[in-house]
C-alpha cells in the first residue's frame, strides 16, 4: 500500500513538472447565466476550481473558497467548474445547496483536461485548483491529492497563503 502511495506521488510530481507555468489562462465555461471567460477577470487574482459537484471534498473546498472570497473581497475572484457532460442538470442543484457566492458552471472533461495540460489517461483527483495572477497567467496548479488541497492540516490557511503569494505577483 505504501509503495502505491509513493508511486502515485511520483506520478503527480511528474505531471506537475510537465505543466508549463506560467501560461496564459485562456478558458471558457458555461454557467446558468451564460458563458464565463477567465480573461474577463484580468486585474484580479483568480482561484479556479475544477470540481465534481457530487464530490464531498469538492463541496468542502467550495465552502472554503466562498469564505476566502468574502475575506478578500473584490481583489480576488473565485470560480468553479464541474467537468461533466450533464452539467446543466447537476450544477444548478449544487449551486442551490452550497450557495458558493461566486460563478460555478460546467464544461466537458476533454476541455478541462486540455486546459489543465493533463492526460485523460491519468486523471488524478479532484478538486483541481488553478491560481491565476492579475495579468491572467496561471502561476500554480494543484491536484486534489496535493497537500495544499487534500492534505492534513488547515486547508483553508494553505489555500489562503498561496492566494496571498499570487496576489503579490
Amino acid at each position: 500500500m505504501q509503495r502505491r502511495a509513493i508511486l502515485a506521488l511520483g506520478a503527480g510530481a511528474l505531471a506537475a513538472q510537465a505543466q508549463q507555468l506560467p501560461r496564459l489562462a485562456d478558458f471558457e465555461f458555461t454557467t446558468t447565466a451564460g458563458p464565463v471567460k477567465l480573461s474577463q477577470y484580468r486585474g484580479k487574482a483568480v482561484v479556479f476550481a475544477l470540481i465534481r459537484s457530487s464530490c464531498g471534498h469538492c463541496q468542502e473546498v467550495t465552502q472554503l473558497l466562498r469564505s476566502l472570497q468574502q475575506e478578500f473581497g473584490p481583489k480576488v475572484q473565485m470560480l468553479g467548474c464541474d467537468f461533466v457532460e450533464d452539467g446543466p442538470v447537476v450544477v444548478p442543484p449544487f449551486i442551490e445547496r452550497f450557495k458558493p457566492g461566486f460563478p460555478v458552471g460546467w464544461t466537458s472533461m476533454d476541455k478541462a483536461f486540455k486546459f489543465l495540460q493533463l492526460s485523460l489517461m491519468t486523471p488524478g483527483t479532484v478538486p483541481k485548483l488553478v491560481f491565476i495572477d492579475k495579468k491572467g497567467m496561471v502561476r500554480a496548479q494543484y491536484d486534489g491529492s496535493d497537500p495544499i488541497v487534500g492534505g492534513e492540516g488547515n486547508r483553508r490557511e494553505k489555500i489562503k497563503a498561496k492566494l496571498v503569494e499570487v496576489l503579490a505577483l
